[in-house]
């Protein structure tokens, strides 16, 4: 199992969520839950690009 590739795969759904999450700061109604979302958004890219780094690192260990 490629868990890099995996792990790429859901960045980049990440990235695309906190795109579309973060079109909505322009509106002038922007809720808590969006910001609430947004920030969630960030957390996971921010974990699956460690797990991109990580996960494949882990196969070169004795």
């Amino acid at each position: 199992m490629d868990h890099g590739a995996s792990a790429h795969r859901f960045g980049r759904r990440a990235l695309a969520a906190l795109r579309e999450l973060t079109a909505r700061l322009d509106r002038p109604d922007v809720r808590v839950r969006d910001l609430v979302a947004i920030w969630a958004a960030v957390v996971l890219v921010m974990i699956a690009a460690v797990a991109a780094v990580l996960l494949p690192l882990l196969w070169l260990l004795p």
